[in-house]
């Protein structure tokens, strides 16, 4: 279920924030489960605390750090934070 949602969401190496996920009747300490549970399968990596994202066939790519600056800091989903 989660991981059907992250794939319709967002790209390969697009970071996915924890906070942004949007799953109602999920309460955040099952969602983190969830996410774990995902990592440890390797359908999803984590690349900072609270973020993660979907891997490529590439094992050696990840969002780059200027992807994860602008994601954090500058905009996110039509939102513009800086």
């Amino acid at each position: 279920m989660l991981y059907e949602y992250l794939k319709l969401n967002y790209r390969q190496n697009e970071p996915i924030f924890i906070s942004d996920i949007a799953l109602p009747n999920i309460k955040t300490n099952h969602l983190r489960q969830m996410i774990k549970s995902l990592c440890d399968t390797g359908q999803i990596k984590r690349c900072d605390t609270g973020i993660y994202y979907i891997p490529s066939g590439d094992p050696d790519a990840s969002p780059s750090h200027e992807m994860l600056a602008r994601y954090k800091y500058i905009t996110r989903n039509n939102q513009v934070f800086g």
